[in-house]
């Protein structure tokens, strides 16, 4: 892949001043926020004072419909559905096949405005950047020939950035001291395991065979869009 055209990351609310110039050197046209409007609430990017950079909020939910519960409502929901049985990798596991089949027309915003050479170089991110914005970053890294062992690599790499940030502490205290549960019960949704994205993917070659074929067909993307991609964050030879 052409490098510093395309970026990911999480969550940019929490920037030093020294952050917001370093982004800012890089030049950043535009920035896809795949976060909902209740994870974006009082987080909004946090940008340098002379940047340019246009923000597009493209939300992917996480439950599969457009809901947006919030971050108590939500993980209360986790504590009483199961409880400790809950199913935790399972649940990863449907949540990317979820961002996969379930948001066809998020994605093809996102890859149409990366294919518009005006917009680059351009950010991807959701809160952690790990799933929703991971998701993309391997489908468009498979489009462009990059090998499954090296997607798999820069996939996990995100586990030596993460910083938790599941609970307010107040919440948090409260709900693990009510189910009497520990963080390691959490682990699955916390950390990056190449199983979540390694199922969705065998469902995606199973249905449609190559990358390109899913977001021709599954996404409904167009193959002047897809033609551009690869000019665009294609290295040259």
């Amino acid at each position: 892949m052409k490098q510093r055209v395309l970026y990911r990351s999480g969550s940019l609310h929490k920037l030093t001043d020294e952050d917001r110039e370093k982004l800012n050197e890089l030049g950043i046209k535009l920035i896809c926020d795949l976060r909902t409007p209740k994870e974006r609430k009082g987080k909004a990017d946090r940008l340098h004072k002379n940047s340019n950079t246009r923000i597009v909020s493209i939300p992917i939910y996480h439950l599969g419909y457009k809901t947006d519960p919030g971050r108590l409502r939500k993980y209360w929901w986790f504590l009483t559905t199961g409880l400790k049985n809950f199913d935790y990798i399972q649940f990863m596991k449907e949540y990317y096949s979820r961002i996969a089949f379930n948001h066809p027309n998020e994605i093809r915003k996102v890859l149409a405005l990366i294919a518009d050479e005006k917009n680059l170089p351009a950010l991807i991110h959701c809160s952690g950047g790990k799933d929703r914005t991971g998701w993309l970053a391997a489908v468009l890294q498979l489009l462009l020939g990059v090998s499954m062992d090296l997607v798999y690599d820069d996939y996990i790499l995100t586990n030596k950035h993460l910083e938790f940030e599941l609970y307010e502490p107040g919440i948090s205290i409260i709900l693990f001291n009510l189910f009497n549960m520990n963080l390691k019960d959490f682990q699955p949704l916390i950390e990056l395991r190449i199983e979540y994205l390694q199922v969705t993917l065998d469902m995606v070659f199973s249905k449609y065979r190559t990358i390109e074929t899913y977001l021709l067909e599954g996404c409904g993307i167009s193959l002047d869009i897809i033609n551009r991609l690869k000019k665009f964050l294609t290295a040259d030879p």
